[in-house]
Order: structure tokens, then sequence, then C-alpha cells
């Protein structure tokens, strides 16, 4: 497939996948509520703790 070609479709793609995902949410009948929206965004102070770092020699975990 010629590289320009391939690009233009992926474009398509990528902005048809685009419009879906935002019809999806904009229209599913759902009103906005902000005390939903509130779990989903962090809080400032509110960070995960560190996670420590792998060895990537272990064997996997159970």
């Amino acid at each position: 497939t010629d590289p320009k070609e391939a690009l233009a479709e992926a474009r398509r793609e990528s902005l048809a996948a685009t419009a879906d995902a935002t019809s999806a949410g904009t229209y599913s009948g759902r009103p906005f509520d902000p005390v939903a929206e509130a779990g989903q965004r962090p809080q400032p102070g509110h960070a995960a703790p560190p996670q420590p770092p792998v060895d990537p020699e272990a064997p996997p975990a159970p």
C-alpha cells in the first residue's frame, strides 16, 4: 500500500472513531452529574503512592 494512501485511510478511521465515541458520550441519554464525575479526577494532594521497582529477573507473581 502507498504510504500516503495508508495515512489518509488511518486519518479517516481515526476521525470516524472519534466521532463515534463523541456521539456515544454526548447522546447517552444521561444528564451530566458532577458528583459522578468527581471520582474520575485525581484530587490535589491525593496522588497514588509510588510503586516499588520491578525486578525484571524475578519470576512472575502467581
